[in-house]
């Protein structure tokens, strides 16, 4: 809606959403709060679609293909039980990676030869499959059973690991589809980390595509051309409203046209072109690594190379071909999820604090738009220096990774969630209010309490944290002035005797 230009529906909207997010039951007077933002709701979209019938929408003219604007989406692990399916004749090794894949989240069945593994599909297909290519009681190799699986089972991602290195059976295994190729002898913990990353690839939402062209015949055209392949659009045909639009979509990759018809809102006088639009994408530190394409029908040699100084990643021409299209959108799709594995810590499979900070300044600034809260956490883990001295730093790499994961299942695709140095950590949460936000982090704080980490001696420990939240925009307006709010709340729930979760006080 706000896409639309509809910012009072989208306000409402919003405040609908977090009332049915509320995990407790509705009282009378929280129906009749519903019903009243329902009833303004309904009246926002009738007045709308009375201008629309007059020609009056104003100057917004952004076609979506499907309404509302999706909130910039973090990094993360499996939310919901997934099963991998291990063929391996190394029972030992299978042994281990199923005790691991509990902590991921995985559910695992394992065969040890290739028959047992056929017999197996015929009841039940796995979300994922980790097949080794060499068998020591069968003559066939595991690269005859991965041709069967692309036939039969073409949609479920494969990893292939062997201690058998050779360039030619990697060639031959990408050939057939490979998702990944693992050398043994490798961690088991490296191995399910490998499995996470290519279940949550296929898992994952669909790609969201922005398009910046005046020409609305263009723009139904490459709706029609894109949407059977699962992208999602949002289409634009005035570049006034480009940065309020790619602020509400975050998109992953724009497509711009060179020439442009519309005006800078800001003076009415210079033309915008998609030159602006891709310099001005590249000047900010948030959008300087989405990828850019350019869709022209000018191919003279002058304006490529204005496309490309303007640090464009393509060129295409018009008409459009819809085969080279769509491999150049997919091909850099690609590389910038490439690129978001750079800002990943391995340990704890969070963001790190570059692009933490980047994620949390866009929610900021949408909270300021459309009026939400925003609740920002500071996380400490309670004496964890002691567990280095005491038990090593292999014991305290223990802890961040399950906090790290524990983080990561506990809260949603658009909240965001970093590890900010050592075992301090940073989590944002658009719309939540800090009473809501304490609620969801005391739940995290029982998990973790709970857990035994079990060590090589056979002793246990456990481990708690403190935390300080911070709210937008009743404990500051600034991203600044939240961390320092949220910092000094953590600080007060240390001196409150560590273990607790403490809110800002103004």
């Amino acid at each position: 809606m706000g896409s639309f230009g509809l910012n009072e529906a989208s306000r409402l909207s919003r405040q609908i959403l977090q009332l049915l997010k509320q995990e407790e039951p509705f009282g009378q007077a929280g129906i009749d709060h519903l019903l009243h933002l329902i009833a303004a709701l309904r009246q926002q979209l009738e007045v709308s679609d009375d201008r629309g019938d007059r020609g009056d929408r104003g100057n917004i003219k952004a076609i979506a293909s499907s309404p509302g604007s999706p909130l910039p989406c973090s990094h993360s692990y499996i939310t919901n039980t997934a099963t991998l399916f291990i063929v391996d004749d190394d029972a030992v090794l299978a042994k281990q990676l199923a005790i691991e894949a509990v902590s991921w989240g995985i559910q695992t069945q394992t065969a040890t030869s290739l028959e047992q593994a056929r017999q197996s599909f015929s009841n039940q297909q796995p979300d994922a499959i980790l097949l080794d290519l060499n068998f020591s009681d069968s003559n066939e190799g595991g690269l005859a059973f991965l041709a069967e699986l692309r036939t039969q089972f073409a949609d479920i991602p494969v990893l292939v690991f062997t201690a058998e290195e050779t360039f030619i059976k990697r060639v031959k295994a990408a050939r057939l589809g490979c998702q990944c190729f693992l050398q043994k002898p490798i961690a088991p913990a490296q191995i399910l980390a490998a499995v996470a990353q290519v279940l949550q690839q296929s898992n994952q939402a669909a790609d969201r595509l922005l398009i910046v062209d005046d020409d609305p015949n263009l723009l139904q055209l490459l709706r029609t051309l894109l949407t059977p392949h699962g992208y999602q659009l949002t289409l634009l045909d005035q570049p006034e409203n480009f940065w309020q639009t790619l602020e509400q979509t975050a998109p992953d990759l724009v497509i711009l046209d060179v020439d442009l018809h519309g005006y800078d809102g800001a003076n009415s006088l210079e033309p915008l072109s998609g030159i602006d639009l891709c310099q001005a994408i590249r000047s900010d530190p948030r959008w300087n690594r989405l990828p850019v394409l350019f869709l022209s029908a000018h191919t003279d040699a002058e304006t490529i190379h204005r496309g490309f100084a303007a640090r464009a990643d393509d060129f295409l021409s018009k008409p459009v071909v819809a085969a080279d299209l769509l491999t150049r959108i997919q091909t850099r799709l690609e590389q910038r999820k490439l690129w978001d594995v750079t800002d990943i810590d391995e340990l704890t499979g969070v963001s790190l604090r570059r692009k933490t900070l980047q994620d949390l300044t866009r929610l900021l600034q949408l909270a300021k738009r459309q009026q939400q809260p925003l609740s920002v956490v500071i996380l400490d883990l309670d004496h964890f220096k002691q567990i280095n001295d005491q038990y090593g730093h292999k014991a305290g790499d223990r802890v961040l990774n399950h906090l790290g994961k524990l983080l990561l299942r506990s809260f949603r695709a658009e909240d965001v969630v970093g590890r900010w140095g050592g075992e301090e950590f940073v989590i944002g949460m658009y719309g939540s209010v800090k009473q809501d936000g304490m609620k969801r982090l005391a739940k995290v704080l029982h998990q973790l309490s709970q857990h035994r980490f079990i060590q090589a001696n056979g002793l246990s420990l456990s481990i708690t944290f403190s935390a300080g939240i911070a709210q937008f925009a009743e404990d500051g307006n600034d991203w600044q002035t939240l961390y320092q709010m949220a910092d000094a709340a953590l600080y007060r729930a240390k001196v409150q005797g560590r273990n607790r979760i403490v809110a800002a006080e103004v």
